[in-house]
């Protein structure tokens, strides 16, 4: 258990860095290199990774790869101007940031005794920030030994992806794969997608196993 708990919070944290921060250059040299694979997926990761890799080949190297994948994050997420995309769960639920969800999402980590850290720059709400609590979750339960502490935070981590993830990702993602010259990030929307949806089938199955106990 402790593996797979080890592997599906690595991915959160790789979902949540290319949110937060963008493209890393490793990221981007894995790519040209051609060293950037899946150990499992389904058909909307697969193809994610695909979409990846044929970007990859449009650079000329890491460098150009670098700043190319950077300016589309800012593009897409920040500006100049308007961002061509919101990745804030407020803004598909009441139409603008720092709203409900903002709230909501600082009671259900406060809940979890999850801290914001001091050097965090987005509200609770922005995607990356979401992905990361669920990495967090997991790294907590890959330590823990009590089946019942186990069962716990596996329904909290169910009950987090499929009320509130699942409730504007998939549009969020959407939104991304629609939008002009996303090339690099239509790859990670759709492994966004299919990582989300493996992950409700995941998390089932882990429950029902220790359930079964």
């Amino acid at each position: 258990m402790r593996q797979v708990m080890e592997r599906r919070r690595d991915f959160y944290y790789f979902l949540s860095w290319l949110y937060l921060e963008g493209p890393p250059e490793e990221l981007v040299r894995d790519l040209i290199d051609g060293k950037f694979q899946l150990e499992r997926g389904n058909r909307e990761m697969e193809e994610g990774v695909r979409l990846l890799q044929r970007w990859a080949t449009s650079v000329r190297d890491v460098r150009e790869g670098f700043l190319s994948a950077q300016d589309e994050f800012a593009r897409l997420f920040i500006g100049p101007g308007k961002p061509l995309v919101s990745p804030y769960q407020s803004v598909y639920e009441e139409g603008a940031p720092y709203g409900r969800a903002t709230l909501r999402m600082k009671d259900i980590y406060a809940e979890a005794g999850v801290v914001r850290g001091a050097d965090a720059k987005e509200p609770e709400d922005h995607v990356g920030m979401e992905l990361a609590f669920m990495a967090l979750l997991c790294n907590r339960t890959s330590s823990l030994e009590n089946r019942d502490e186990v069962l716990r935070n596996l329904r909290l981590q169910r009950e987090f992806l499929n009320k509130q993830m699942l409730s504007w990702v998939p549009r969020f993602c959407e939104d991304i794969l629609k939008s002009e010259g996303a090339d690099f990030y239509r790859g990670v929307a759709l492994l966004t997608l299919g990582f989300l949806e493996e992950e409700r089938r995941v998390i089932e199955g882990l429950i029902a196993g220790y359930e079964l106990e």
